[in-house]
């Protein structure tokens, strides 16, 4: 076997240190989730949370897999790395709600094909590459990034979909909510955006994702944890689409203290 390359060493190397650190701080990272400003930047994007989620699991193990198969000189594994990488890149592309952060990774990407890629690194790699093994492959992630495709595909029957405002009247004050619901393998899923003064612990912009959320014909009902978690200040609503409007009520705790509502688009 050739000697191995000092870049494609340090390519390795890197694959295989950001996979391990990316997958210990994998509950650090589900924990941040939950905070309010990290839900409102995720709900940004079309992809449902749990297939984001999906994918970060599937990327770690293809770059730690790919970065100790490179160190081996296994020619599968440049091809997998670059496969995954090209077909991920493009469909965080076409999704992602903040494009912008993506170049560093994109940059790093190209880097790391050059130097996997070149003519004198070639030399370290073995074997051969079956291209029927090679099309399954490919076939397979494509297939896997059509069905997540599949499930941020549009599929409201019920017409909820938009982006709905209202007030809130409660205790002689009157504040101005927005309500985004989005459709994604026909289920719903949104969030809850404060654009009014409350005079309280919330202020204007704040945002809170929907959680429970339950359709059922021109019905819905969703839950609004203020606090991150389901507890006795979590916002239960109500809704029934009717003429254009979403109507129905809002309350916290007690049903019996019930707020009339309704939101327009």
């Amino acid at each position: 076997m050739e000697k191995r390359p000092v870049s494609v060493t340090v390519v390795g190397w890197l694959l295989i240190v950001m996979g391990s650190i990316t997958l210990l701080l994998v509950p650090l990272v589900l924990a941040s989730m939950n905070d309010p400003v990290a839900m409102k930047i995720l709900l940004r994007s079309p992809v449902p949370i749990p297939v984001q989620q999906a994918m970060m699991f599937v990327a770690i193990i293809l770059t730690i897999a790919s970065g100790a198969g490179i160190l081996r000189g296994k020619n599968w594994a440049r091809w997998l790395y670059g496969l995954w990488g090209t077909l991920s890149f493009s469909f965080n592309i076409c999704v992602s709600p903040m494009k912008i952060t993506l170049i560093p990774g994109i940059a790093i990407f190209a880097v790391f094909l050059f130097f996997l890629f070149r003519r004198s690194s070639g030399k370290y790699f073995t074997g051969k590459i079956n291209i029927a093994l090679s099309v399954l492959v490919l076939s397979l992630i494509t297939l896997f990034l059509v069905f997540l495709t599949g499930q941020i595909s549009p599929a409201d029957r019920g017409g909820f979909s938009g982006r709905w405002r209202g007030y809130i009247n409660e205790r002689g004050e009157s504040t101005l909510i927005q309500v985004d619901l989005n459709s994604f393998g026909g289920g719903i899923r949104g969030k809850f955006t404060i654009l009014g003064e409350t005079g309280g612990d919330f202020t204007k912009g704040m945002a809170f994702g929907l959680v429970d959320v339950k359709q059922a014909d021109k019905k819905i009902g969703f839950k609004v944890p203020l606090t991150g978690k389901i507890d006795k200040d979590t916002l239960i609503f109500e809704l029934e689409l009717e003429n254009g409007k979403l109507k129905g009520h809002m309350y916290e705790k007690d049903p019996e203290n019930r707020v009339p509502i309704i939101l327009k688009k």
